[in-house]
């Protein structure tokens, strides 16, 4: 039985360019769900490619954004099992060398709601 396609692994394979606009259909179409209560349920996945694939401030701005939306614990806890903190990482040190405040402002209050033991 053929497999349906994998969106974060195709993330990979595309455009940089293309990167927000997967940000838009992967992370704030499910914002705007039922219950708007941040990130679905299973798109932890989806966040951490699109959070390795975002060069753009505006880009890491929409991600952090939507996972500060999040409220599900159990969602929470799959995107740092998939790698959120070795992103988060990479980007406070990218965001000190280019002294992009506001980033760096966001990234704190990133991980201060990511349930971090």
């Amino acid at each position: 039985m053929p497999h349906p396609p994998n969106r974060a692994e195709d993330a990979a394979a595309e455009d940089p360019s293309d990167v927000a606009d997967r940000i838009t259909d992967a992370v704030v179409a499910p914002l705007r769900g039922a219950d708007g209560a941040g990130l679905a349920p299973g798109a932890a996945a989806e966040v951490l490619a699109l959070m390795r694939r975002a060069r753009r401030i505006g880009e890491r701005m929409l991600l952090m954004r939507a996972v500060l939306a999040t409220e599900d614990a159990a969602v929470l806890q799959e995107v740092l099992k998939r790698g959120a903190l070795k992103e988060c990482n990479r980007w406070l040190v990218e965001g000190k060398a280019e002294q992009q405040t506001t980033l760096l402002a966001e990234l704190l209050r990133l991980l201060q709601h990511l349930p971090i033991t």
